[in-house]
């Protein structure tokens, strides 16, 4: 059985007990609780050290009350050094940080689908972490699906059975006919020897026809005789009763007279074909329009500006960050953040905005003109092998800004050192340029010292 650890927030006690007796009652594993109640002040954190390292899934219950739990915060990122098997059961919308985002999750908005998902996930026997998302599965098992087509082809009559008796109700209901039929005597005389003389001539006398026969045309062509048009007639003449739908061509063109043919080659019908080429092409622009759009949606401004304050807050609220007092609603930048050693330098890049961060930053807080030597001394010296390293835009700051705090009670992932605040590249109408304070929200200074966290 495997060895669970059971994270979650002190208001989610609830759904964490379902779940563990689900599992206790499924004997799919050991569950060690983090329940702070149980537990003194003084040696919390060691029992919670404890029970993550003795297990071997660490089960994450996340939700509004767990984003905002210092000590949930704790947990995850002990079992993340740990590199303990992360499996998260979302019971929300509430945005997961950037460091969780690629780790395996479950839905909980419904109870019962989202324990069948768990249950498949520790039933698997695999330990160690592996960043997969897990899509909810709607495959039926192979045994429902056989049991299904084989009712269906129970229903399903056989066509060839139908057809059969159709066939034969249509025979019984036949009924024969007392209508007369054309006998030899009823043909005209004249008509009838003129017929079988012409047909006795062809069979006798007349040599097979080429595709393109050669027409002589220094000898006449003989006259026409009565007897040979009204046999000619009659040949060509349709039996109505046996084709009373179909259409007769009864003038040869003149290419059918001399015997040639020639392969017809279908018209195109350009009264279908033009609005469907209409459809493509908007259809090409729609696409094209939308993913235009998404693109300028990631796409984060890396030009300073000059900002007031009024513009910072509408900049904020169209973004969704969160700053507290201007946009308390604010979920944040859906970052996903992975760490890097490049050349010796730990480095954090944003997958989803394309920035690469210092993940320390400078070691002290620094004036401005401090501030930008420091950037010039990254550049000269490579740092992390890049030469072009610059102070961020307030708007590249603000997607490090998190709706929940760390440890240090700042707003800031904990994969990033603690750097309260931060200069950035735009000024406001005074000339004194934008910090990010990461305890609050943005602010101005000119004379302050703060720290530098450069980007590229």
């Amino acid at each position: 059985m495997a060895k669970i650890f059971l994270c979650h927030a002190n208001d989610d006690i609830d759904p964490a007990d379902e779940i563990s007796e689900q599992i206790m009652a499924d004997e799919l594993g050991e569950i060690w609780y983090s329940d702070l109640s149980d537990y003194d002040d003084e040696n919390l954190h060691e029992k919670l050290v404890e029970g993550i390292e003795w297990c071997e899934i660490f089960l994450l219950i996340w939700s509004r009350n767990a984003a905002l739990s210092p000590e949930v915060m704790f947990e995850w990122t002990h079992a993340l050094n740990l590199r303990c098997r992360l499996i998260i059961c979302q019971f929300d919308n509430f945005r997961l940080p950037g460091v969780l985002s690629s780790k395996e999750k479950i839905s909980f908005t419904n109870f019962n689908s989202g324990y069948q998902d768990l249950r498949l996930l520790l039933s698997d026997g695999r330990i160690k972490d592996r960043p997969i998302k897990l899509k909810k599965s709607t495959v039926k098992s192979t045994e429902n699906k056989l049991s299904e087509t084989k009712t269906r082809a129970e229903t399903v009559p056989a066509k060839s059975t139908v057809k059969d008796k159709e066939t034969s109700k249509t025979d019984s209901q036949k009924v024969p006919t007392d209508e007369p039929t054309l006998r030899e005597e009823d043909i005209p005389t004249v008509t009838k020897v003129n017929l079988g003389k012409i047909i006795e001539d062809k069979a006798v006398s007349e040599p097979p026809i080429s595709k393109k026969p050669l027409k002589d045309k220094t000898e006449p062509s003989a006259p026409k005789t009565v007897e040979a048009i009204s046999a000619k007639s009659i040949l060509s003449k349709p039996d109505t009763r046996t084709m009373p739908h179909s259409s007769v061509r009864t003038e040869p063109s003149q290419r059918e007279k001399s015997g040639e043919f020639s392969m017809k080659i279908p018209q195109l019908r350009w009264e279908i074909i033009i609005p469907a080429i209409i459809v493509f092409v908007l259809i090409v622009l729609i696409i094209f329009t939308f993913l235009q759009k998404r693109t300028e949606a990631t796409r984060l401004r890396s030009e300073p500006l000059v900002l007031a304050e009024e513009e910072v807050i509408q900049m904020i609220q169209a973004h969704h960050f969160y700053a507290q007092d201007w946009n308390n609603d604010g979920q944040g930048y859906d970052n996903e953040f992975v760490i890097e050693d490049r050349k010796g330098a730990k480095v954090v890049i944003d997958k989803k905005s394309h920035l690469t961060w210092e993940q320390a930053g400078s070691a002290k807080e620094l004036s401005l003109s401090a501030a930008m030597n420091y950037i010039a001394e990254l550049n000269k010296a490579k740092f992390a092998g890049y030469s072009d390293w610059r102070l961020p835009t307030l708007e590249e700051a603000l997607t490090l800004m998190e709706p929940y705090k760390n440890q240090q009670d700042l707003h800031l992932e904990p994969i990033f050192e603690s750097r309260w605040c931060v200069w950035t590249a735009d000024t406001d109408n005074y000339q004194q340029h934008w910090a990010l304070n990461f305890f609050n929200r943005p602010q101005v200074a000119s004379d302050a010292e703060f720290f530098v966290r450069a980007c590229r």
